[in-house]
């Protein structure tokens, strides 16, 4: 009996191995290895099948077993052993077979992949970087269950119930060490009464991971951050610890309902975040789509815009594309729908896409009215699972959009309606959303999207120049955008007031503030911005968020110059110098009236 006839025959028991088999007997690169290897296959019960792979000494041996649907159980395949001993050619073999098995799986769902007896340390490693959890099974057998898209088998299932789990430190410890990595210590500690910090060192730099418990105003969350205990360490192991962020994200996934976070990104390197977006562009370039859809909040949304331009110009570099107004036509192999899941960025209408340079601590706005999305979806009910901080520095970053765009230099009576509701929507309904109020979550998601339109067409000021060339600049920690925005709005304010003070005024009557002239309105106005600030428990100034004066002396007029060339400033109310631009950044640092 030939290859093509024993598949046939285990194909009429049950469709479930049909695809393998075809992709044994028709693939061009495993067919010379076949004929080495001898198959067996059997029933083993009445549902179940079993192919047994082997060469003559066995250097390499695999068990795949079959279960069909059985009323309890969904289909099941499971790798129930493989043996590699040396570098053999089944060691690729087996590689394209589980990776076949992930793609017939995430295609034929609903069914679950396992793997069971994996004793090959480089397999363990491969099974992390692909999204596997390694669990250990009762009799010390090494076993991992795949991520299939919307599904995980996992035998133990276990979530958090708001306590602390000394598992997340457990896992970390796990994979540090099947990653090779020599830790120094590792300790752990709780840091308030909903948060506990795990920090892992390491011969130059330590990672630091923080887990919030889940609290009435938001879910569950990992913060994940690297920082450098060596300033001339340079090389930080990239590879690690793109593993290591895969393998947090199917943590958050196997516990349920659970959000990361990554900061201080500006350590791994500036090929640290190509590495996502050219990973994007090579997949969709892969199975060339005609529609991109981008779900999330304004860093995955900014990011898809980036991948389709590489997708539509693979030729294209960031250097091609970060000057305003530089980027090629699209639309020629997709379109783009965007489905905001977060209340700030507003990135679903506009023409903006901000991309961080981490090498230079810059970032860009990328501007083009190419990458405004063809569809816009807006569901408030996507951003109820908001957790307390980002609902604050996302709704202080849509207030900043709408006052910018009301006063920008190409505000217009189109854009200036939408700025002035979106105003008073964020006023109405910031400080409910954040103590969790979910009809005032859904208002704040439509205003933020009517400030995006505003600032689309008006432009933005230099609250926002300033925030993208400081929050990935200072080694103390990255700025979070919309907290950047909070800090620096009303100093901007206060210096723009020299002319615009009419327009600030009017923003005052319209939310009802006191005062009869504009100067007095204006006051008002930058103190209700401040009182609404304190209210979401954002800091009023550099030093107060922890930014060390030492360093902000030494970087403050590189900041200024490099404000001062954003994309913004163009459109700021008043013009602005370096020298300008350095006296408010002393005032922000000092938290110091700006009174020239």
């Amino acid at each position: 009996m030939n290859y093509a006839d024993l598949f046939n025959t285990i194909f009429a028991k049950d469709h479930l191995v049909q695809e393998l088999g075809y992709f044994f007997v028709n693939e061009p690169s495993v067919a010379e290895f076949l004929g080495k290897v001898g198959v067996e296959e059997a029933q083993v019960q009445q549902n179940i099948w079993e192919l047994r792979f082997s060469n003559f000494d066995e250097s390499f041996v695999l068990n795949i077993y079959f279960e069909g649907a059985d009323g309890q159980y969904e289909p099941q395949i499971r790798i129930e052993s493989l043996v590699l001993r040396g570098r053999t050619k089944g060691q690729g073999l087996s590689k394209k077979i589980l990776n076949f098995l992930v793609d017939y799986c995430a295609a034929n769902q609903p069914t679950t992949l396992w793997l069971v007896n994996v004793i090959n340390r480089e397999w363990k490693m491969y099974l992390i970087s692909q999204g596997a959890r390694l669990i250990q099974e009762e009799g010390g057998n090494n076993g991992a269950v795949l991520s299939i898209p919307g599904k995980i088998g996992l035998k133990k299932r276990r979530r958090y119930n708001d306590e602390f789990d000394r598992e997340l430190m457990n896992y970390l410890i796990q994979f540090l060490r099947l990653e090779g990595v020599e830790v120094r210590d590792i300790r752990s500690r709780q840091s308030s009464e909903t948060v506990y910090d795990i920090r892992v060192d390491i011969d130059g730099f330590a990672l630091m991971f923080q887990y919030e418990k889940a609290g009435n105003a938001g879910e569950a969350q990992i913060r994940f951050e690297l920082r450098m205990r060596q300033p001339e360490v340079q090389n930080i192991p990239v590879g690690m610890l793109v593993n290591m962020l895969n393998a947090l994200l199917l943590y958050c996934r196997v516990h349920g309902t659970m959000t990361l976070w990554m900061f201080n990104g500006q350590v791994f390197g500036n090929d640290f975040v190509k590495y996502f977006v050219q990973r994007g562009a090579k997949v969709m370039q892969e199975f060339e789509p005609d529609l991109i859809i981008a779900m999330g909040g304004g860093s995955p949304i900014d990011a898809a815009k980036a991948m389709w331009v590489f997708y539509e110009h693979p030729e294209t570099t960031f250097d091609d594309i970060k000057d305003p107004f530089t980027i090629p036509p699209l639309r020629n192999k997709a379109t783009f729908i965007a489905i905001p899941s977060t209340s700030g960025t507003a990135t679903e209408v506009t023409a903006f896409s901000v991309i961080t340079d981490y090498s230079t601590g810059i970032k860009y706005p990328l501007a083009d009215f190419e990458i405004t999305p063809d569809v816009a979806i807006v569901d408030p009910s996507l951003a109820e699972t908001m957790p307390q901080t980002l609902t604050a520095h996302t709704g202080m970053d849509a207030l900043t959009h709408a006052i910018e765009a009301y006063v920008a230099g190409l505000h217009s009576p189109f854009s200036d309606p939408l700025a002035i509701h979106a105003i008073e929507m964020i006023f109405d309904n910031l400080k409910a959303s954040y103590e969790g109020d979910m009809q005032a979550r859904g208002n704040m998601h439509i205003a933020q999207c009517l400030a995006g339109m505003a600032f689309s067409n008006a432009l933005l000021g230099i609250v926002h120049s300033l925030a993208h060339k400081t929050g990935a600049v200072f080694d103390t920690g990255h700025i979070p955008h919309g907290c950047a925005n909070a800090i620096y709005l009303p100093y901007v304010i206060q210096y723009n007031a020299k002319v615009c003070e009419d327009r600030f005024a009017m923003i005052a009557r319209k939310l009802g503030l006191p005062g009869v002239t504009d100067k007095a309105l204006t006051l008002s106005l930058i103190k209700a911005v401040e009182d609404l600030r304190t209210s979401l428990h954002i800091v009023s100034n550099l030093k107060e968020f922890g930014v060390k004066e030492d360093e902000f002396l030494e970087k403050k007029h590189m900041i200024a110059e490099r404000a001062v060339g954003d994309a913004c400033t163009g459109s700021n109310p008043r013009e602005t110098s370096v020298e300008d631009m350095e006296k408010i950044l002393e005032c922000i640092y000092y938290g110091k009236d700006v009174t020239f």
